[in-house]
């Protein structure tokens, strides 16, 4: 077998432009599809053809990397390279050992101590240094009267209140001894002298602030400390970010932690205020680096990352933030609270023996094998079983990668500033974290000025974390990121200004806490957004800057909340702004929900191009989820111009020429009027009718037999049949029928489009209906055929130059394990049988197929498809070209690309690999990686992307018909 790149067949379609290959061979790896479900999915790769040949500059994408002619990447060298691209990353071995089994759990079970780490490394400052409001010069001659007759006679009333920073400038004792007991305002007065009193029962305790009689000209201290602790979290980052990329994730995590550990012990015993500062400055080294999630998410699956990430902050983060004002208020003693806080630090000594290495880090620095015996572990400890071989195809490819990446060009957080869209994207990023972090932390610092116990408030303020965590878990994935964003922060910033309206105390705390509530919604969205948004190849480093900028708005924070020394409202107003208008600022952004996240900088650039400011993901999920689509409500309205019925999403956008349409974009969507009919009823009718168990042999298979073959009599196809009868393992002898409908038999070439219609046979799954594999694809077929069918029963009937073909294999599947013998019973069949009769035009049948397009596995989100052989790259560079309008014209729900013409070296077993090796052209559309239920019994309908399907459709018609029609004009194009 050969992958065909020596081949010059001429095709006509798309471009005059001509191609000459070296007629050399690349290494190409056949990809076996394996019968199994996610938990025990085995594949295998192969090399087949060894050689030398022209490497591919398309490595390190995942699913994207060949072996020889250099690489995936590589460039005129030698190799036999062998790459599963369906083990290509750490994510595709997880589903093998378990996504979240007993050894993930335990990992949560990490979490504890660590959440709360962050909580008193956070938050224990604030209780270190409260002052109460209520303080006073202290004047020792008046010590032995009561408290009310000290400040009478002794403090200045400045609006009602007395003051805190001064007293009258008398001799206490001549008037002590005279009897007077309530002073005359006009006696002058002065600075305090000898200190400050401080009314305990607001605060119970010594704290170092009083103490240090940090108040009136020193009242800004504790601001100054807070705003050191968060330069230091600046400088601890970069610092242990190095130490973790130079020397582990472990490594980094016990280092930040001893070194807060130590800060935080020796502020028990500082003297002043510098000393204080100093060691705050070095706590700060511990915040952020001091949790563990980073490191264990990504042991857990992708499915239950949102779950843990935010259950993990709801439970143990807020539990310990609710108990720490109350450990200070019983313990008494800032120096015991400070070591109390402190001292747990310590326990990260014991992390190695806890919680594995980072396994990507390891992969990262080529310790491949230390990678795999922590996955072995997590396997043994789930209870899974998988394939020594299995861990050796992972092995190998991350090996590749490694060397693929050491190839390819270093980026750095100054690209993304670099064009235009993406420089607007991450300076909005940027402006909105910054909100978000100076809103939240303000809030959490002016707790002590809403008029309330500060140790009551503080409690049910950070118990809003849980219910906003638990929230965010349940509607993250439905609602999406954006309009989530855009209404939390614009409801905190909301409730706090109402809270300045009304009075200090009940009312104004209250609306102060919801609006705290609405806060933390947003700052757990915040940085997963960014990490969505930005492009794979600077992801980590932007998100790291954002952070950091995020710090700098911490810095300011505590100053922002200083201000209510001169009013208690003024903080308030300053977080509502600022709330309101980062909120505003988030709908500026793209929506990631349900999109593929951008890989290289021209995809950041694209990214959420042709989005709309009023899309709504829940809105869209609600119409496709309807399942009586005699009910489902009418998803396009249709708009005529001249004659021409163009399709627009009524999400905001009713006419399509008001939808930011150039006239260029008007001019080539009005060459397509046939292709805007309403088809949607006629699809899923389609999909219902075909989506059933249909293993070969069963009244399922043939009732869809027979559906498919009158649907192709009914739209004027002429129907062939290819019957013949086979032993096959488990079922043993089979019938089995492909199925042909031609329009223009006598033509001198054919388009062939083909899918597969059996389903896969599992005796444990009696009711596999095989939605992706395959009933999209036959949908699709029959639906691409229902609307061309105007045309292609008027202008394309009779054409000589071109017939089009329409192919439906039988016995796809393995019946039980996928191998040359047991597998593609019906393509075997029909390529034997087209390549050895002759026909009128002294050729074989299967030399008058031009190319083969075969369509499997669709239906899901994210899906992604690449060119497998060079001789039809133009072709998905086609598809690309018509994608890429139709998001230019607003076509497309909620799109981002699904085409892409880079081409991975490797080849997947299918259907068409019998026609490959009689030397006809293929278009393989199959998503890389294969959708996440392929092969498992929730491969149904409730798996299925609506919009994905509809914009698949509307693609592919289009890419079919202007295929058909330009042949006509005799446009040639030339395989590579």
């Amino acid at each position: 077998m050969n992958n065909n790149q020596g081949r010059s067949k001429d095709v006509k379609g798309f471009t005059n432009a001509a191609f000459v290959t070296d007629g050399e061979y690349n290494t190409t790896t056949i990809i076996r599809r394996k019968s199994g479900n996610a938990n025990n999915l085995q594949l295998e790769a192969q090399t087949v053809v060894d050689g030398t040949g022209n490497g591919s500059n398309n490595g390190g994408n995942a699913g994207s990397v060949g072996g020889g002619g250099g690489g995936g990447g590589g460039g005129g060298g030698s190799g036999n390279g062998t790459v599963n691209s369906q083990l290509m990353d750490f994510d595709d071995i997880l589903p093998l050992i378990g996504e979240f089994g007993r050894y993930q759990k335990l990992l949560f079970l990490c979490m504890i101590p660590f959440a709360f780490f962050v909580a008193f490394v956070y938050f224990s400052q604030i209780f270190l240094t409260l002052i109460p409001d209520q303080h006073w010069c202290t004047v020792p001659e008046l010590s032995t009267l009561p408290l009310q007759e000290r400040l009478a006679l002794s403090i200045p009333r400045i609006n009602g209140e007395y003051s805190n920073c001064l007293m009258y400038n008398v001799n206490y004792t001549e008037l002590h001894e005279k009897g007077v007991r309530v002073a005359d305002p006009s006696w002058p007065t002065v600075a305090c002298r000898h200190g400050w009193s401080y009314n305990t029962s607001e605060i119970p305790y010594s704290t170092v602030a009083t103490e240090g009689n940090w108040v009136c000209d020193k009242a800004a201290y504790p601001t100054y400390a807070q705003s050191i602790f968060f330069l230091g979290a600046i400088c601890g980052g970069l610092l242990f970010g190095w130490v973790a990329d130079k020397f582990g994730r472990i490594p980094s995590l016990i280092g930040c932690n001893l070194v807060g550990f130590a800060a935080g012990v020796t502020t028990a015993f500082v003297t002043n205020f510098w000393q204080f500062a100093l060691m705050r400055f070095f706590v700060g080294f511990a915040f952020d680096n001091c949790f563990t999630m980073m490191y264990i998410l990504e042991y857990v699956g992708p499915h239950y990352r949102t779950f843990v990430a935010n259950m993990s902050i709801a439970i143990f983060f807020t539990l310990a933030s609710c108990m720490l004002p109350w450990m200070a208020y019983y313990l008494g003693n800032w120096q015991l609270f400070a070591l109390v806080t402190s001292a747990p630090l310590i326990l990260a000594i014991f992390t190695p023996f806890l919680i594995p290495e980072s396994a990507r880090w390891l992969v990262s620095q080529g310790k491949v094998e230390k990678a795999v015996s922590i996955l072995k572990r997590l396997e043994k400890m789930n209870g899974k079983h998988v394939p020594a071989e299995t861990y050796q195809i992972f092995a190998d490819n991350c090996l590749k990668l490694r060397q693929e990446d050491n190839k390819q060009d270093s980026y750095s957080v100054l690209d993304l500033f670099k064009t235009p869209r993406l420089r607007r994207t991450t300076l909005l990023l940027i402006a909105i974290w910054m909100s978000i972090s100076l809103v939240f932390d303000g809030h959490v610092r002016n707790v002590g000025s809403l008029g309330l116990d500060i140790f009551f408030t503080f409690t049910v303020a950070c118990f809003t974390e849980f219910p906003a965590d638990t929230v965010l878990t349940l509607i993250l994935d439905k609602f999406g990121r954006r309009w989530l964003a855009c209404s939390s922060m614009v409801l905190s910033g909301v409730f706090s200004l109402l809270a300045t309206i009304v009075p200090l105390g009940l009312y104004s705390a209250s609306l102060a806490i919801v609006g705290r509530f609405f806060v933390n919604i947003s700052y757990n969205i915040g940085l997963q957004y960014a990490a969505e948004i930005l492009p794979t190849v600077v992801r980590a480093q932007g998100v790291a800057f954002i952070h950091i900028m995020g710090y700098v708005a911490t810095i300011i924070a505590p100053f922002v909340v200083y201000l209510a020394n001169i009013s208690p409202m003024l903080p308030l107003v300053i977080l509502g702004l600022l709330g309101i208008a980062g909120g505003l600022l988030s709908l500026l952004l793209p929506e990631t929900l349900d999109h593929d996240l951008p890989q290289t900088l021209g995809d950041g650039e694209e990214f959420g191009r042709g989005q709309s400011i009023w899309d709504f993901p829940c809105l869209a999920k609600k119409i496709d989820e309807v399942d009586d689509m005699e009910q489902r409500p009418q998803y396009f309205v249709r708009s005529t111009q001249n004659g021409a019925s163009l399709r627009a999403s009524t999400r905001g956008l009713y006419n399509p020429l008001n939808t930011c349409l150039t006239h260029s974009i008007y001019v080539w969507f009005r060459s397509y009027p046939l292709l805007w009919s309403d088809d949607d009823r006629h699809f899923n009718e389609t999909l219902t009718a075909i989506m059933r168990p249909r293993v070969v042999g069963s009244d399922g298979h043939k009732e869809v037999r027979h559906f498919i073959t009158n649907e192709l009599k009914e739209l004027g196809f002429h129907v062939e049949t290819d019957e013949f009868s086979q032993i096959v393992p488990v079922l043993g002898n089979l019938t089995f029928v492909n199925l042909l409908g031609i329009i223009n038999p006598e033509a001198s070439d054919f388009l062939a489009l083909a899918c597969h219609y059996d389903s896969k046979y599992f005796p444990d799954i009696p009711n596999f209906v095989g939605a992706t594999d395959s009933a999209v694809p036959c949908a699709t077929l029959l639906n691409t055929a229902k609307t061309l069918n105007s045309y292609l029963l008027t202008d394309f009937k009779n054409r000589q130059d071109l017939g089009l073909m329409l192919i439906f294999f039988d016995g796809e599947e393995a019946f039980l394990s996928w191998s040359k013998a047991d597998s593609i019973y019906g393509s075997k069949h029909l390529a034997r049988k087209l390549s050895t009769s002759p026909d009128n035009f002294a050729k074989r049948h299967i030399d008058r197929i031009e190319v083969l397009i075969l369509l499997d596995l669709l239906g899901t989100a994210s899906q992604k498809f690449y060119s497998f052989y060079q001789n039809t790259d133009t072709l998905l560079q086609e598809l690309s070209r018509i994608e890429r309008n139709l998001m230019k014209g607003r076509q497309l729900e909620g799109h981002n690309f699904m085409f892409f013409s880079r081409r991975i070296q490797n080849t997947i077993e299918d259907d068409h690999l019998p026609f490959l090796d009689e030397d006809v052209p293929i278009l393989h559309l199959i998503p890389v990686p294969f959708p996440k239920y392929w092969h498992t019994a929730r491969d149904d309908a409730d798996s299925l992307h609506w919009p994905t399907i509809r914009n698949f459709n509307k693609i592919f018609r289009i890419f079919i018909y202007e295929y058909v029609k330009n042949h006509k004009e005799n446009v040639n194009f030339r395989l590579m």
